[in-house]
């Protein structure tokens, strides 16, 4: 009967070497399946150190060195799927590991993210717990919080190209240049033209926050700014003038009564006629200084305020009666005349036949007659 082929052992004895049983690695005591197996193995991991004839690398046997060349030695490979070349096999193998995975959950926060690779950078961004700034000893919430605050913080000092202003870091430098180099911006409320975003923004924060009632006096101002200016100059509380130590009862009031009644001597333009200060000049100008006026009641023509207000007060104050002899007269002007006709008639009585006696607290009767003059 003729034998059976399989069971021919070949030239080499690998018939015999794969049926002899396990096998244990002297070196390094590893089981292998049989003397073939064994036999491999040692003259992989066995070999001892072996050098990269390409780039002198030294791998730990024959075994590593052929992974190695395997990975690193094989030329530039084309990515299937992307068509991005890779230096070598290796960074191919990297780079469809990581960047054609598929879409990737986090599972900490369940972010999706395009793959393995914006996973792993994810991870090492967001969740690595709480970071302290080695320099402010600022505590941020992760690793990419800490990476922003030094990029903006910790740069130094910075200096705008623009108008060379130097800023205390980046981020200042950043709301700088985002705040005033912004060109004109236009309100969008009315229309007013500001020259930069950051005055755009102070001017909305001031003038179109709406009515503003103030908390003290319960008064309402059109915006927030009228309301702060409102509060600076009312709500200050009594304020002493430095220069004349009178008691005003707010900054605002100081502030008018410096200003009326500090500034030294004034000349009016018009007449130069020196008053004392601002507040005398402004109440100077206002009487005398107004242009003609006419009596709303009679019509008459005044040269101006103050002789319109004198004026007024002596010939439309209404009937008058006279104190000594009950005379009504049309107004206070002709009272005035009446009693001035009183006097003289006095005086004339005393210069005659000294009918007249002066009261007895009066030295003489020229005393007398100068009183009643008055």
């Amino acid at each position: 009967m003729p034998e059976d082929p399989a069971k021919r052992e070949s030239p080499d004895g690998s018939q015999k070497k794969n049926h002899t049983g396990a096998q244990t690695c002297p070196e390094c005591q590893k089981t292998l399946p049989n003397a073939q197996a064994l036999s491999g193995h040692k003259r992989r991991d066995h070999t001892g150190a072996q050098i990269c004839p390409e780039c002198q690398k030294t791998l730990p046997n024959a075994k590593a060195l052929s992974v190695h060349k395997s990975e690193y030695h094989t030329g530039q490979q084309t990515c299937p799927e992307c068509q991005k070349t890779l230096p070598n096999a290796k960074a191919l193998s990297v780079h469809k590991r990581r960047e054609h995975t598929g879409a990737q959950t986090c599972p900490e926060c369940q972010n999706t993210l395009p793959n393995a690779k914006a996973l792993s950078n994810h991870k090492s961004e967001y969740h690595t717990g709480q970071q302290t700034c080695p320099e402010c000893q600022k505590t941020l919430p992760n690793a990419k919080a800490l990476s922003n605050h030094k990029s903006e913080y910790h740069t130094g000092q910075q200096t705008c190209p623009e108008c060379q202003k130097t800023l205390p870091n980046a981020q200042a430098l950043s709301r700088h240049k985002r705040r005033d180099h912004t060109k004109a911006q236009t309100c969008p409320e009315c229309q007013k033209t500001l020259p930069n975003a950051k005055a755009l923004s102070d001017h909305k924060r001031r003038d179109h926050t709406g009515a503003q009632t103030c908390p003290e006096c319960q008064k309402t101002l059109p915006n927030a700014q009228a309301l702060s200016v409102h509060k600076r100059r009312d709500h200050t509380g009594a304020q002493t003038c430095p220069e004349c130590q009178k008691t005003l009862p707010n900054a605002r009031a100081l502030s008018i009564h410096k200003r009326r009644d500090h500034t030294g001597a004034q000349t009016c333009p018009e007449c130069q006629k020196t008053l004392p200060n601002a507040q005398a000049l402004s109440d100077h100008k206002t009487k005398y200084h107004t242009g003609a006026q006419t009596c709303p009641e009679c019509q008459k023509t005044l040269p101006n305020a103050q002789a319109l207000s004198d004026h007024k007060r002596r010939d439309h104050t209404g009937a008058q009666t006279c104190p000594e002899c009950q005379k009504t007269l049309p107004n206070a002007q002709g009272l005035s005349s009446h009693r001035r006709q009183h006097r003289k008639r006095k005086i004339a009585d005393l210069d005659k036949d000294n009918e007249i006696s002066p009261p007895a607290d009066k030295v003489n009767k020229s005393d007398y007659r100068e009183e009643l003059s008055d």
